[in-house]
């Protein structure tokens, strides 16, 4: 478990863009099927708050917050696997966003007034 927790421990924090937040989401997810694997239920475990509180410091601060209150709306508790969901949640979303952005950009061409091309013309 000591090599494991190393692991999350060299994290550096986990930028609020949905690459690196659905790679987070990968990452415990592996971590957690590794404990299970080693006969260590990450959600039974007693470092359990340790490793929760761990893992959220490497959020950035306002994804922290949105967890936190996530959480409190329909009163789930603050665990790994509601962490790991909610960051691939998160992630798509996100990357939805993002998506949608970017193609109404696209879309709609730039704005030209009439009279600036008149003015150009008619000298």
């Amino acid at each position: 478990m000591d090599a494991l927790l190393a692991q999350v421990n060299n994290y550096s924090i986990i930028r609020s863009d949905p690459k690196c937040l659905a790679r987070y989401a990968a990452s415990i997810s592996v971590y957690v099927s590794d404990m299970e694997d080693n006969a260590c239920p990450v959600q039974e475990a007693s470092e359990a708050p340790f490793f929760m509180s761990r893992l959220l410091s490497n959020l950035d601060p306002k994804d922290n917050a949105e967890f936190g209150t996530e959480m409190k709306r329909p009163k789930k508790e603050e665990n790994v696997t509601n962490l790991a969901t909610w960051l691939h949640q998160e992630a798509s979303l996100r990357s939805r966003g993002k998506t949608e952005t970017e193609s109404d950009r696209r879309r709609d061409p730039p704005f030209h007034r009439k009279s600036d091309q008149h003015s150009v013309t008619s000298d």
